[in-house]
């Protein structure tokens, strides 16, 4: 086998291992051993389709390169293989499960490419700090996080936009076709100040898709000093 194939092959190991996981954790262990042959033709075949993006973060092989390690960062589509588990009765019913659409826009001051303090683009897979930490403590609370850039139906930059600076509307429109009861919108910015410190603010509302009643909002500001080698403008 050549080098090629070889690492072709680890990565596609690592997805279904990643996609494994994730289900796994959805439906608990018994339950994904019990139904392994219906989930593995309907998810992991094709686990490939879940994987939103990947970074390879090293890659091992022996002398004989007839065997390739790879260890890879993987981003999962939760939302869809929660859809495909359902979709088998694997899950809760649809109305004991509550997808949340997270719309974030965050600003880092001072740092290389976003010297002039852009906000991360819509339109592109990258997530920043803020959104990323958002996600986990939702999925940790049991709801579905969905992110509006990993859906079959992508959503358009601008409207995503208007939806983070206050327009009501077009927040309850991209819940809607994300098939999220509620939306998030979040705001988040950090820069470094000239003592070294880091200061941020953040804000977020969580807003009801059915009529567009801010159901809560919370903002917050802090100052913070480095210690270590910490990175500063994630940290704050």
């Amino acid at each position: 086998m050549d080098r090629a194939r070889a690492a072709k092959n680890a990565v596609r190991n690592a997805f279904r291992k990643a996609v494994s996981q994730i289900a796994a954790e959805i439906i608990g262990k018994e339950r994904f051993r019990r139904n392994r042959p219906a989930i593995e033709k309907a998810l992991l075949r094709r686990s490939d389709k879940f994987i939103r993006k990947y970074r390879v973060l090293n890659q091992s092989a022996p002398p004989s390169r007839e065997k390739i390690k790879v260890r890879l960062e993987v981003s999962v589509d939760r939302s869809w293989v929660n859809d495909v588990l359902r979709s088998l009765r694997l899950t809760e019913s649809t109305a004991e499960i509550v997808r949340v659409l997270f719309l974030v826009e965050e600003r880092i001051l001072g740092k290389r490419r976003r010297e002039r303090g852009e906000p991360l683009p819509f339109d592109t897979n990258e997530i920043g700090t803020a959104e990323r930490r958002l996600l986990i403590r939702f999925a940790q609370a049991g709801y579905v996080p969905v992110d509006p850039r990993a859906q079959r139906e992508p959503a358009a930059p601008g409207q995503i936009g208007a939806a983070v600076r206050g327009d009501i509307n077009a927040a309850r429109a991209l819940g809607a076709l994300c098939r999220c009861p509620i939306v998030i919108t979040a705001r988040a910015i950090a820069e470094q100040q000239g003592d070294g410190a880091f200061a941020a603010f953040a804000s977020a509302r969580a807003i009801r898709t059915k009529d567009g009643r801010v159901l809560a909002f919370r903002s917050k500001q802090v100052r913070i000093r480095p210690r270590g080698r910490f990175q500063g403008h994630e940290t704050a």
